[in-house]
């Protein structure tokens, strides 16, 4: 069964435990709690909204991403 990806705007709460639900039988509980964590940061990471809110917040990501733009 594939991995279930994180739908937009659900949160951690919402994600991990439909995830475990999905894979749990598939894996050992702790094996299925590490790739649901995986891809939950897989999935934040590709969400530019999470990653601009990142920035806002943190000054030392805005100078990364300054920098990365020079690139």
């Amino acid at each position: 069964m594939p991995i279930p990806k994180r739908e937009s705007g659900e949160t951690e709460n919402d994600y991990i435990p439909r995830c475990m639900s999905e894979i749990g039988s598939e894996y050992e509980q702790d094996q299925a709690l590490a790739i649901c964590y995986q891809q939950m940061s897989i999935s934040l990471i590709r969400d530019r909204g999470y990653r601009k809110q990142l920035t806002q917040k943190d000054p030392m990501m805005a100078n990364y991403k300054k920098e990365m733009k020079k690139k």
